[in-house]
C-alpha cells in the first residue's frame, strides 16, 4: 500500500492502525515538509515493460 500511495504523493505514508472490530485499518498522511520519497523499484520496472502497449494481431480468416 505505501508504494501505491506514494506513486500518488511522493511525501505521503501509509500506516496501520488498529480500530476497533476492524481487521485492517490504514491511514494516509503527506507532510507537505517531508523529502519526497524516491520512485519503489517495482515501479520503474513497470515503467520499462511494454505489457501495457502489448496489442495481440488480429488473425487472418482460413480460406473456405
Amino acid at each position: 500500500l505505501d508504494a501505491i500511495v506514494r506513486t500518488v504523493n511522493p511525501r505521503a505514508r501509509c500506516r496501520s492502525f488498529d480500530v476497533s472490530g476492524a481487521r485492517a485499518a490504514w491511514c494516509v498522511e503527506v507532510d507537505p515538509n517531508a523529502e519526497p520519497a524516491q520512485e519503489p523499484a517495482a515501479v520503474s520496472l513497470a515503467k520499462l515493460s511494454k505489457g501495457a502497449t502489448f496489442r495481440f494481431v488480429p488473425r487472418r480468416q482460413a480460406p473456405a
